[in-house]
């Protein structure tokens, strides 16, 4: 979870965030969040909705880790607003690969995957997962 200003500023940051992205406090809060993003037209969208008064549930995106691998991630946000302006917004992001898998393993015709079980899926770019199997 990260709190950004509406200059796109990060504020703050929660140790699951910094972990996720490898990240200390100190290289990560008081940065501009677009300068995480692989992808301009994703933050300038995500940005836009949240100036817009919308929320955004769940969207896809790709952020640059401090190793310098790409993170599959899914963005939930919303802002924060006083007298019509945005002050600041609320993003939880989640490791965007381990929630399709979930997803994917939740088979309409054999039911939710059990707890302490698995499985093995395709994923192409975007975290669309296509083929999975249970892990026996």
């Amino acid at each position: 979870m990260h709190v950004v200003d509406r200059a796109g500023r990060i504020l703050h940051a929660n140790r699951a965030e910094l972990k996720l992205l490898g990240y200390d406090a100190s290289d990560y809060i008081g940065r501009d969040i677009a300068s995480f993003h692989a992808d301009e037209d994703a933050i300038n969208d995500i940005l836009a909705r949240l100036t817009r008064g919308e929320a955004v549930e769940r969207y896809p995106a790709r952020l640059r880790a401090r190793d310098g691998s790409l993170k599959h991630v899914e963005i939930s946000s919303s802002g924060q607003f006083e007298n019509g302006e945005l002050v600041h917004t609320r993003c939880f992001t989640v490791d965007g690969i381990a929630n399709q898998i979930r997803r994917a393993g939740d088979d309409p015709k054999r039911g939710p995957l059990p707890p302490n079980t698995g499985c093995i899926a395709s994923c192409h770019l975007y975290n669309r997962c296509t083929r999975y199997n249970y892990l026996l």
